[in-house]
């Protein structure tokens, strides 16, 4: 038998998560930015996030939307850009293939960390002003 969260839990999850998805967003442009990643501006462009409400016993989900090429640029790997296909093989071997630019690993799963933090520091905080508009509701006529 699941059991749905109570509603201020839901709206304090998804306000949290929320304003950390900001956050983890600006801090993803700006590793790409820094990392020089892609010749274009497409990845930066591809880059989306997505907050889901609570269902269930779930309290709130976040999903990150890019382009697949942004996951090998992180470890390294795919193939050479065009017109570096094109090098003889003792280049390729001295070249010894991509270095990986750590664009979002680093930084996504480091801001985990930061989303545990804001929960754990400002779930109490909510539940005593919570208790205190239920104390206020219940004493008004």
């Amino acid at each position: 038998m699941s059991q749905q969260p109570p509603k201020y839990e839901q709206e304090f999850i998804q306000h949290e998560l929320a304003e950390w998805a900001q956050l983890v967003d600006e801090r993803l442009k700006a590793a790409l930015n820094k990392k020089d990643v892609g010749i274009s501006d497409e990845m930066r462009k591809s880059l989306a996030f997505r907050i889901a409400a609570a269902a269930g016993t779930h309290r709130g989900q976040y999903k990150l939307i890019f382009h697949e090429y942004g996951r090998f640029v992180d470890m390294g790997k795919g193939r050479l850009p065009k017109g570096l296909e094109t090098m003889s093989r003792k280049q390729a071997i001295l070249n010894k293939g991509r270095k990986p630019k750590k664009w979002y690993s680093k930084t996504f799963y480091g801001s985990l960390n930061n989303l545990i933090e804001r929960l754990v520091k400002n779930y109490s905080a909510f539940v005593v002003k919570h208790l205190k508009e239920l104390e206020n509701n219940s004493l008004q006529p």
